[in-house]
């Protein structure tokens, strides 16, 4: 295929990218093994933005537990698939 001014087209993808959680384990925030209780205790006193990553529960997913901007624990899940990651906020 080629664009109209002869250049020629971009590849096409055949087989979509992984997204591993595997790729996140050198991170110092990801947490795999940290319980639901444990990133809360961990947080507790730690300033807004603060979070860790952790392994749900959920099959095939990942947990989000970080402190907001009112200094408060909140949690939310992240789908894993092909095409990447996607949050839902739990809290």
């Amino acid at each position: 295929l080629r664009h109209d001014d002869n250049r020629p087209a971009p590849p096409v993808l055949l087989a979509p990218p992984t997204m591993q959680p595997e790729n996140l384990t050198a991170k110092e925030w990801y947490r795999p093994a940290m319980s639901r209780d444990d990133a809360e205790a961990l947080l507790a006193n730690k300033p807004p933005g603060a979070f860790v990553v952790r392994q749900s529960s959920q099959k095939d997913c990942l947990a989000l537990t970080h402190v907001d901007a009112a200094r408060t624990v909140g949690h939310a899940i992240v789908y894993v698939s092909w095409k990447g990651y996607a949050l839902e906020n739990e809290t």
